[in-house]
């Protein structure tokens, strides 16, 4: 029993769970609010068109009531068509409104992606130019030898230090440097979340 309440523990509190929980209920509220923004906007204009009747009580008599003064002999008999077209008046609503949501979240995806190859290729760019920057070499001061020649002998060479690279970068550069460093990071930690 104590291994079965673990096993179902851990199902409850997986991620996928929790996530289709939480989707349920906004998908939940969300059909409560389009059905009343239908009640309170497209309703009123459809009863235009249908003489002012309530939308939801439109239905189709088959056999009529039959009363005997006060007594009901007979129920009527008829198709409640109304409450269909309501129903597929909402259908429709929240199709269109999540046909819009997707719509914008596929452009901003797009948009997103567009804007991370520009700044893959600027990153790329910049690398290059500072790989450029940094390959550059500063002439090393050639010695003087002992009787003042200024020409250097080939073990002077050998002896002199190694050429510093020159980089003079600009503050735009440090700060698209940074950028470009913090961007990566977020990136790595992303992946690692994923």
């Amino acid at each position: 029993m104590k291994k079965l309440l673990e096993e179902f523990k851990k199902f409850i509190c997986r991620g996928n769970v929790l996530d289709m929980a939480i989707g349920v209920t906004v998908a939940t509220a969300f059909t409560a609010v389009v059905t009343a923004f239908t009640k309170a906007f497209i309703s009123p204009l459809l009863a235009l068109l249908t003489d002012g009747a309530d939308m939801s009580a439109l239905k189709w008599v088959i056999r009529p009531e039959v009363t005997d003064g006060e007594t009901v002999i007979k129920e009527e008999v008829s198709l409640l068509y109304g409450t269909f077209v309501q129903s597929l008046i909402d259908f429709l609503i929240i199709a269109l409104v999540l046909f819009f949501v997707l719509k914008t979240a596929a452009f901003l995806n797009k948009h997103a992606e567009k804007l991370a190859n520009e700044v893959k290729e600027n990153m790329e760019k910049i690398a290059e130019g500072v790989k450029d920057k940094l390959g550059k070499e500063i002439p090393a001061e050639t010695p003087a030898s002992e009787d003042g020649d200024v020409s250097a002998t080939e073990e002077t060479k050998a002896e002199a230090p190694a050429p510093v690279p020159s980089f003079a970068a600009s503050q735009e550069e440090i700060e698209l440097l940074r950028e470009i460093r913090d961007a990566l990071i977020q990136k790595k930690d992303e992946d690692k979340h994923e």
